[in-house]
């Protein structure tokens, strides 16, 4: 998504299973252009989408699977728009790929939109599925090696950089840092987590992750860069070693320091919860029954020395068939728990994320749902006062008097603007990009 002047916006959009547009709208979801790929007829995906020199660069890759960014990638294509009219303005191959492996393709830029390198990841996995799901797993997080493409005004890709990789360590997780740096994070044969941030031709920084877990155990990795402080990234990781466990981290890449935070989710966590955390004009909360268990990391956000992290109950791996209650909690800088905050909602669909949130100035601003009926959702508006760490607001969404209810909203696409925001209420949920109806939603309900 990209934002631009007037509280417009270009983003990706998917018309059905395999046609894709570009499109730019206005803080009322109404469309200003629209550009759709449908016409090549080939299958194809957006891959990424970024201000260039002044216009609008969108990557476009062929033969991939459902997965959006793994897949039998020979060609990566780039369509040139202009941002004002969507007409184009240049379209050629960047980037033709050999070999028989699967790769990752990843447009990386700035905190401002602007394209910084196209990403290349090639896999050790081949393609072959079988019934081997964890040995494709396996193959996929390992690594061969990472190219950074730069691309020039006249949408010309040269290599950068390449980075050779140790096939024996696995990826986790990866991002870019406000300079442009690549950081990845690594599971080494040791069991060692590690952060490394590459610059130039080699590595800039590299920091062991202090985590107590058995390889062997499930993993899964939250990881979110800092806007304001570009060397802090911080690590929300959700693993089973000798019980369900989350780690927060908050990696400082100058100093190669980490503070860390653990909880064990236990009966025990789930009462101290219970004691500790607020729920908005609750005397007393109660965390749903056995769900607790499935409790993962879903966002991350700072404000000020101070870090937010949102975990929900439910999960895509999780027994239940929805998410469940959200415990949002501040962390101070040294990722000392300063308070928690209590969400009780019901989402009939186990997305993983289902609260949206927005730092604006000293308030913490939240969007999520909860079942209405036994098919449709509501909204639930909130706000949080993150210099007295009290609530503000907690309240279902109005138009005018009527409460705004529907079939699932995809929350994790939830636009935000300054006076407004665009929820997607799209059927069936659990696709990515945009799909179904933009419906504008004030904030004073």
């Amino acid at each position: 998504m990209l934002y631009f002047p007037n509280n417009e916006m270009v983003v990706p959009a998917m018309i059905d299973r395999r046609t894709y547009s570009v499109v730019r709208i206005n803080d009322k979801g109404a469309e200003k252009w629209k550009h759709d790929l449908k016409e090549k007829g080939r299958k194809e995906t957006i891959v990424g989408i970024g201000k260039f020199k002044g216009n609008i660069l969108v990557l476009i890759a062929n033969d991939v699977s459902n997965n959006y960014s793994y897949g039998m990638i020979t060609r990566i294509e780039g369509l040139l728009l202009d941002g004002a009219k969507g007409t184009v303005l240049q379209e050629k191959t960047l980037i033709l790929l050999e070999g028989k492996n699967y790769v990752e393709a990843r447009m990386i830029k700035d905190k401002n939109g602007e394209v910084q390198h196209v990403m290349i990841r090639h896999t050790r996995w081949d393609g072959e599925e079988g019934f081997a799901s964890r040995r494709i797993s396996r193959e996929r997080a390992q690594s061969k090696k990472i190219e950074l493409y730069d691309i020039s005004p006249e949408l010309t890709a040269t290599v950068a950089h390449e980075y050779g990789i140790n096939e024996d360590v696995f990826f986790y997780g990866m991002g870019s840092l406000p300079t442009g740096d690549l950081l990845v994070l690594w599971l080494n044969k040791t069991g060692e987590l590690v952060m490394e941030q590459f610059k130039g031709d080699g590595v800039e920084a590299r920091v062991v992750l202090p985590l107590d877990w058995d390889k062997e155990s499930d993993f899964s990795v939250n990881m979110r860069m800092n806007p304001d402080k570009p060397t802090h990234v911080v690590c929300g990781i959700n693993h089973t070693n000798r019980g369900k466990r989350i780690a927060t981290m908050l990696v400082d890449l100058e100093t190669k320091t980490v503070k860390t935070h653990e909880e064990k989710i236990t009966k025990d966590y789930r009462r101290e919860l219970e004691a500790t955390a607020v729920a908005f004009n609750a005397k007393r909360l109660v965390i749903q029954n056995e769900l607790y268990k499935d409790m993962i990391v879903t966002d991350i956000e700072f404000y000020q020395d101070k870090t937010i992290v949102v975990k929900e109950i439910g999960a895509p791996t999780s027994r239940s068939y929805m998410n469940g209650d959200a415990i949002i909690t501040v962390f101070d800088k040294d990722m000392k728990v300063l308070k928690h905050f209590f969400i009780n909602k019901t989402y009939p669909d186990p997305v993983g994320k289902s609260v949206s949130l927005k730092v604006s100035g000293d308030k913490l601003q939240l969007l999520t749902v909860d079942m209405y009926g036994l098919a449709t959702v509501s909204l639930l508006y909130g706000e949080i006062n993150l210099k007295t760490l009290e609530w503000i607001k907690l309240a279902k969404v109005k138009e005018g008097k009527k409460e705004v209810f529907g079939t699932p909203f995809r929350i994790w696409e939830t636009i935000w603007l300054p006076n407004n925001m665009l929820v997607n209420q799209a059927d069936p949920p659990g696709l990515k990009f945009i799909k179904g109806e933009l419906k504008p939603v004030t904030y004073d309900n």
